[in-house]
Parts: structure tokens; C-alpha cells; sequence
């Protein structure tokens, strides 16, 4: 079993953001490594219901080399929080290797941090545990029907701070979306009802076989998915609803580095109006 490949400036960055992404969502989650991609992977858990899957392609990587018995893939399951630190420590570099290793025994990732002036600075990342291919299928991500309705999402900061001031009335926000481009968030109680609504937004696909599509959401995770738009260098981010199922997120990275997609589960309607 062999893992090495290099990053420059622009690859760690986005590997770092990929990394904040999930510590915000997740203590533990899934890499998987294969000849097209590097994968991370998290899935429902006790603490959140929300998932969240990322993928870098091989653009992210000045070099890349990967070698197992398993068709030449790698799946570990490993802290978050120990792999963020573990590049922490690198962002200053010009160059850092990033390899599959063993310390006293203990399989890790190695995080080798190197500048022009030739100094070298190595933090390790424990693995907790390698996944088989049975194993890692309960990371996978869900098969959902196609979506209801898709916009481009307005700027992210602006929605992120649009929930926390709902957050304040309720724990769960209505999403809702519409054919003529527009969007609207919306809590309501017994004592009050606040709306914002964005509207010029695109479509990415022609056509839509509804007229508007609504979710509620838990607007704690909302947020935490939104918290992308803080760590993140984005392209351009897209709102999907498949109604009585997920809300989808999907963010593409810049310079076509990568993608990350969250699903918020909505297991029933709200009118949204």
C-alpha cells in the first residue's frame, strides 16, 4: 500500500478549506483516495443528520501517486481535527508532501511542510482505522430522485447572515424556491413572522417541472453549511430542493479545484409563503 503526492500555494489551500468544511460539520469522517480523485466523506450521524461530501481532482495535486491491492484505492477513516492542524502547520510553505506512513507502528498521514530556504516541518495525522470496501459504503453518498427546483444561490455571507438572525426566532427555517428565479427564507412562531426574499436568480438547467419547491430546514446546520463562504475560495454555489427528501448545497471550487455538496435532510413540506 503506497500514498505520497505533493501541493502547491493554491492545492493546500483548497485542501485546507476542504478540511475546515468538515471539522465545522464533524469530529470523524471518511478519505478516499483512488487514481481520480481524493475524496472526503461524512455522513448522518448521532450529532447531525446532514452530509457532506467532497471531492479534489487530480488538478488540485502537483503530483500524485497511489499503489494498494485494492485496485489501487485507500480508504481510512480519520479526526478531522488532527488532519486540519497537520496542514495548519504547512500554510506558510512553498511545497508540502503529503504521504501515507507509520509512527511506532501507528498508520498516519505525514504532513511535510517545505520552504525555498530548504527547512522542513512534519506533522503526523493518526488514522483511526483503514475501511474495506464494505466498510466504506455506508459513507456513500445518498441516491436521491432529480431535484425539484435548482438557482444559483445568492451571496453566501449575506444567507449565512440572514439565518443567524432567524436562528434567534426559531430552530427551523423554510426554504423556498421558485421558477422565476426567486428565493425566500422564512420563520414563523406563534408571536412572529420574518421573511427575506432574494429574487434575478439563474437556473443552472432549463426548464423546471414545478412552479416552486419548499424545504424546512434545522437552521443551526443550515448555518453550518453555509460556513463555507468563510473558509472557502468558491465558484459558484447552487441551491437545490428535492422536495420531502434534501436540500442540496453544491459548491465548485475555483480554478475547477474541486467540489464540495452538503444534503440537509427535509422529510416533509411547509408552504412557504
Amino acid at each position: 500500500m503506497r500514498f505520497k503526492a505533493t501541493l502547491d500555494d493554491t492545492g493546500l489551500r483548497t485542501f485546507l478549506a476542504t478540511a475546515q468544511c468538515f471539522s465545522k460539520v464533524c469530529d470523524e469522517c471518511a478519505l478516499h483516495m483512488s487514481k481520480e480523485s481524493f475524496q472526503f466523506r461524512k455522513v448522518a450521524d448521532a450529532e447531525s443528520d446532514a452530509m457532506l461530501f467532497a471531492t479534489l481532482g487530480m488538478d488540485a495535486f502537483t503530483s500524485y501517486d497511489i499503489a494498494s491491492k485494492a485496485d489501487s484505492t485507500i480508504s481510512v477513516l480519520i479526526k478531522v481535527g488532527n488532519l486540519l492542524r497537520a496542514f495548519k502547520s504547512a500554510e506558510q510553505s512553498d511545497k508540502v508532501v503529503f504521504k501515507l506512513t507509520k509512527r511506532q507502528g501507528v498508520p498516519c498521514f505525514s504532513i511535510i511542510a517545505e520552504t525555498l530556504s530548504g527547512l522542513s516541518v512534519t506533522q503526523d495525522a493518526p488514522i483511526s482505522t483503514f475501511l474495506t470496501v464494505e466498510g466504506l459504503y455506508a459513507y456513500r453518498e445518498p441516491n436521491l430522485r432529480k431535484p425539484d427546483i435548482s438557482l444559483y444561490s445568492p451571496d453566501p455571507k449575506h444567507v449565512r447572515m440572514v439565518l443567524e438572525r432567524m436562528k434567534l426566532l426559531d430552530k427551523f427555517v423554510t426554504l423556498t424556491l421558485t421558477c422565476k428565479g426567486t428565493m425566500q427564507l422564512q420563520v414563523a412562531t406563534e408571536i412572529a413572522v420574518m421573511r427575506t426574499k432574494f429574487q434575478g436568480l439563474d437556473s443552472p438547467v432549463e426548464g423546471s417541472g414545478v412552479g416552486k419547491a419548499s424545504a424546512r430546514l434545522n437552521v443551526t446546520e443550515f448555518i453550518r453549511a453555509m460556513q463555507f463562504g468563510v473558509v472557502s475560495e468558491y465558484d459558484k454555489v447552487i441551491f437545490c430542493i428535492v422536495s420531502k427528501e434534501a436540500m442540496i448545497i453544491y459548491v465548485t471550487f475555483e480554478d475547477d479545484m474541486g467540489t464540495l455538496t452538503y444534503y440537509l435532510p427535509c422529510p416533509w413540506e411547509d408552504d412557504g409563503v
